[in-house]
């Protein structure tokens, strides 16, 4: 699945509010989970979010390791983030294109 086609900017699947995943042992959830991290790696990226691959749930792949993209990036383990909630922010606003 790492071929997998990924959503670009402007499409509307990325407006779209995901699913709360309510069952995290579901065997398409733990596969769909699978299919993230190899294409995390395939692309060469530090992330992907599940909507990017025309999947409504919240889950979201957060990697990091120096690459040909990102060759000064800080060694981290892939980790799968389920149902995420922001528990804080800045007041501080910072505009820039996000990567991802």
């Amino acid at each position: 699945m790492a071929d997998q086609l990924i959503a670009q900017l402007g499409n509307p699947v990325l407006r779209n509010k995901a699913n709360r995943v309510t069952n995290l042992l579901d065997k398409n959830i733990q596969n769909l989970i699978d299919d993230m991290l190899n294409i995390v790696v395939d692309k060469k990226g530090v992330g992907i979010a599940a909507p990017q691959i025309f999947q409504p749930f919240q889950i979201f792949i957060m990697a990091s390791y120096p690459n040909d993209r990102y060759p000064n990036a800080p060694k981290m383990r892939a980790t799968a983030i389920i149902n995420p909630k922001i528990i804080w922010k800045s007041k501080e606003t910072v505009k820039d294109w996000e990567g991802c």
